[in-house]
């Protein structure tokens, strides 16, 4: 062989191992697997597909340490057996008869008899409550501490999403802002819409449930006072055509958009404005009626946590899953920053209250590094299909089909929410 002066500058043709893949697991426990002899194992199938049978174990520490080589050794060995914040073992959740757990950093191992087999780094109790409901679909986590206003902690899940006409908008309105769903459960609503020009998103407007007052006993005052509830969607709309004002000026305005882009829509007069965008809400209403512009609604469900979690996820609020529904980006010709709401695929567990309202004890993206979009550059088929609307009956069928889980139908107290354990430390430097 003699010497050939090209290999000088040749590249290894060696093939370079590419990392396992590592995935979120939801899953509806059936049965536990804790052998004397062997890995534990928890077993049952993914929350939206009852057919997908699966078993999960932990990761050992030498596993761990392979998949995340720029990781510490020995921060491991305390993440999962020496330090305060341990992980819950496979044990550990059989002895809480956990039913509904999320799997951080989970690896496929093998699939044998129609069973998939995987190992995870982390194990996180979704929920201690056999009732608690799951949701997936797109949504934005919502978790900021405010300096002269309450903190804000809940989640805006897409609970559909359409091209609006004039025989569907009536309908649409309805639908969207209506404040019981059909069981007849308190819901929060709220709508966003789009407007579409040449393919693109030019304007988005939101529209709540107007306020109106009811008149209550109080207990601890010793007489009748007036708080502020949600009109029903009827009322809401016919005080959106109305004209009325809102009580601030940005809903003012709001209100004003949406109700020149419906009376287009209805073929109406141009309506009253009483914000400062006279000249802009009626270019949109002429837009409309003349079929130059096309109109989505998208309609919502904002779902509160609940008291527990509500402290839990705020103080977590910093770590990557969670941080990145917020979208930071710099102000054009300055220093400051804007944040704006992310959407992405999302997997909320809730139990209810008693008047039927949900409240989040477990919310996370569906997967480990999820792509965070602006909700003008989510697609409208892909907010329709993974409307909750279109999730639910599949989500709630695979967590009914677990053993010794109750119907979420049937009436029962609040529990306390005992979701948040140990297992959210884990996460945090998983990611």
């Amino acid at each position: 062989m003699s010497f050939n002066p090209d290999v000088l500058n040749s590249k290894s043709t060696a093939q370079k191992t590419e990392p396992a893949k590592r995935e979120r697991l939801i899953i509806v426990v059936d049965e536990y697997a804790t052998p004397s002899d062997g890995f534990h194992y928890a077993i049952g199938h993914k929350f939206d597909n009852p057919n997908e049978k699966i078993r999960v174990r932990l990761n050992t520490v030498d596993e761990r340490a392979k998949d995340m080589p720029r990781q510490d050794r020995e921060k491991i060995e305390k993440q999962y057996k020496s330090g305060e914040n341990t992980r819950d073992t496979i044990a550990d959740k059989l002895k809480a008869n956990i039913k509904l757990l999320s799997f951080d950093d989970a690896v496929l191992l093998n699939t044998a008899e129609g069973v998939t087999e995987y190992r995870a780094h982390w194990a996180q109790t979704m929920s201690t409550d056999p009732t608690a409901e799951v949701y997936s679909g797109i949504a934005h986590i919502r978790l900021r501490e405010m300096e002269n206003a309450p903190s804000q902690a809940y989640v805006e899940m897409v609970k559909g999403a359409n091209v609006a006409t004039s025989e569907n908008i009536d309908q649409l309105l309805h639908d969207a802002l209506a404040i019981k769903d059909n069981e007849g459960r308190a819901r929060d609503p709220f709508m966003a819409v789009r407007v579409i020009y040449q393919d693109k998103v030019h304007h988005t407007s939101r529209l709540y449930p107007a306020p109106t007052t009811k008149s209550v006993f109080d207990q601890d005052l010793g007489r009748s006072k007036d708080i502020s509830v949600p009109m029903d969607a009827a009322d809401t709309i016919s005080h959106l055509m109305s004209g009325a004002k809102h009580s601030s000026k940005y809903a003012t305005g709001q209100a004003d958009t949406i109700r020149a882009i419906v009376a287009g829509l209805k073929g109406l007069d141009v309506p009253e404005f009483n914000g400062n965008n006279q000249v802009k809400d009626t270019n949109l209403y002429h837009g409309v009626k003349g079929g130059h512009l096309k109109i989505e609604v998208i309609s919502f469900e904002k779902l509160d946590f609940g008291p527990d979690s509500r402290k839990t996820y705020l103080s977590n609020k910093g770590r990557p899953h969670l941080k990145s529904y917020d979208l930071v980006s710099s102000r054009e010709g300055s220093n400051e920053t804007s944040v704006t709401s992310g959407y992405t695929e999302t997997v909320v567990a809730f139990v209810r209250h008693p008047d039927g309202e949900p409240l989040v004890v477990f919310a996370s993206p569906s997967e480990m590094w999820p792509e965070q979009k602006l909700l003008k550059d989510v697609p409208l088929e892909v907010l329709a299909t993974r409307a909750i609307d279109n999730e639910l009956s599949s989500g709630l069928a695979a967590v009914q089909d677990a053993e010794a889980m109750p119907t979420p139908k049937k009436k029962r107290e609040l529990k306390k929410d005992k979701s948040a354990d140990n297992s959210s430390e884990g996460e945090a430097l998983s990611m």
